[in-house]
C-alpha cells in the first residue's frame, strides 16, 4: 500500500483531488478544501496497492490558485493490517484481560461506545487507538482523545483516523477496511503526566458511518 503527505495543499473552492491505484483496485473519496487542516497540510489514507494516481480537477480558471506538494510517500510491504490478531506473535508478551476484539460477546453491552473508537495512523501504519468525545454544551465539535504515549502531538496535522476499523469475528484476523476515515487534525491539548492528548478533527464524521461521540450525558438543571 501507498500513501501520501501532502505538505503544501492549496485546494480552490471547486477543486477535487482523487487518489486511487493505477488499476483502479482501490479509489479513494475525492478531497476537497474541507479536507485540508489548517496548517495547509493533507494526508491521505492508504491506497491498496503498489502505484497510485494523484489527480486534481478543478475549473479552468482556478488553476492560478493551486498549490500542491508532496512531501512524503510512504510505502508499506504487506496488505495494511496484515498479520494483527488475537493471539500475539511468537516473542511478544501475552495481550492484557482487556485487549478484547469488540466482535466478542464481552463487547455486545457496549455497541453505541465501540462505534466511537477509531484507529489512528501516521506515515500510513496504524499504531494506537482514539475515541470521538463530546463536550459540556454539547456542540458536536469534533473533538478527539488519545493517549499522550501515542506521541501525535507533533504531528496531528497528519492525523488519519479510521473508523469501524475492527475484526469481523472474535478472535480472527484483522480485516478492517480501511476506507472509512477522517484526515488532519488541531492539537488541543496534550498532557504527558495524566497521558493524555485532545485534538480536534478537520471534519466530522460521515453521518452514514454511525460514529457516536464518548463522554456522557447532557443533563440540564
Amino acid at each position: 500500500h501507498v500513501n501520501l503527505g501532502f505538505t503544501t495543499c492549496v485546494l480552490p473552492a471547486t477543486a477535487r483531488l482523487m487518489v486511487y491505484a493505477a488499476d483502479y483496485s482501490d479509489i479513494v473519496r475525492p478531497f476537497t478544501a474541507a479536507d485540508v487542516s489548517a496548517h495547509g497540510e493533507l494526508w491521505t489514507p492508504v491506497v491498496q496497492g503498489s502505484e497510485i494516481v494523484v489527480e486534481v480537477y478543478l475549473q479552468t480558471a482556478q488553476r492560478p490558485q493551486l498549490q500542491v506538494t508532496v512531501g512524503q510517500v510512504a510505502s508499506g510491504y504487506r496488505f495494511f493490517g496484515a498479520g494483527v490478531t488475537a493471539v500475539p506473535p511468537q516473542g511478544l508478551p501475552d495481550l492484557g484481560p482487556c485487549h478484547i476484539d469488540v466482535a466478542c460477546s464481552q463487547g455486545a453491552s457496549w455497541l453505541s461506545e465501540i462505534s466511537g473508537v477509531g484507529a489512528i495512523s501516521t506515515g500510513g501504519s496504524v499504531f494506537c487507538t482514539g475515541a470521538m468525545l463530546n463536550n459540556a454544551d454539547p456542540n458536536g465539535r469534533c473533538f478527539f482523545l488519545t493517549a499522550h504515549h501515542c506521541q501525535v502531538a507533533a504531528s496531528a496535522a497528519s492525523l488519519v483516523v479510521y473508523w469501524n476499523y475492527q475484526n469481523i469475528a472474535c478472535g480472527g484476523p484483522n480485516v478492517g477496511s480501511p476506507s472509512q476515515f477522517s484526515t488532519g487534525s488541531t492539537l488541543r491539548a496534550d498532557y504527558a503526566a495524566t497521558d493524555f492528548t485532545l485534538l480536534e478533527l478537520n471534519t466530522a464524521p460521515n453521518p452514514a458511518w454511525g460514529i457516536t461521540w464518548l463522554g456522557w450525558e447532557h443533563v440540564c438543571d
